[in-house]
């Protein structure tokens, strides 16, 4: 066996590298997480002490809304995503990962034939999702149109005196 090269070194010492880079990343955010609610506490404290009340505590959602310029009233928008929109994103995530397995398999593992057929028939299963999450936009669609033509909504209102 030969001696490493120092592209060998680097290689085998960059994933290390960003490894403990994210785990020091995650300990500083705990960290200043951490501060934050306790400046928050003792800030809550001096106004009970002086004699005011606080505000109400808000939630996690309501202090982002907060923070991002909105009203606590109005939902987040990841909140309120439609089925369709879930099948869509998770389709195109599954026809990604077909076509990484198909580089993979057929680059790597030096099989085109394999990596054709096992990656394509992933890539093919994001693309029924995505087909899905149109054809189910397009149901939903439709059943609220019928829904606003209800039988009832056709009578006429009676006229009572008063």
């Amino acid at each position: 066996m030969s001696d490493p090269t120092p592209f060998d070194i680097m290689v085998a010492v960059t994933p290390i590298v960003t490894v403990l880079g994210l785990l020091i990343l995650a300990a500083l955010a705990m960290r200043r997480k951490g501060q934050n609610a306790a400046m928050a506490h003792r800030e809550r404290l001096a106004m009970i002490e002086r004699g005011l009340v606080p505000p109400p505590e808000l939630s996690e959602v309501e202090r982002t809304m907060k923070a991002m310029g909105g009203s606590a009233d109005q939902p987040l928008p990841e909140l309120t995503r439609t089925p369709h929109d879930r099948f869509r994103s998770m389709g195109v995530i599954t026809i990604g990962i077909g076509f990484s397995l198909m580089l993979i398999i057929g680059v790597a593992g030096g099989s085109p034939r394999s990596g054709i057929g096992t990656g394509g028939a992933i890539a093919i299963l994001g693309v029924a999702m995505v087909v899905n999450a149109y054809l189910d936009r397009g149901r939903r669609a439709a059943s609220r149109h019928d829904e606003q033509r209800t039988p009832n909504s056709q009578l006429p209102t009676p006229n009572l005196p008063g």
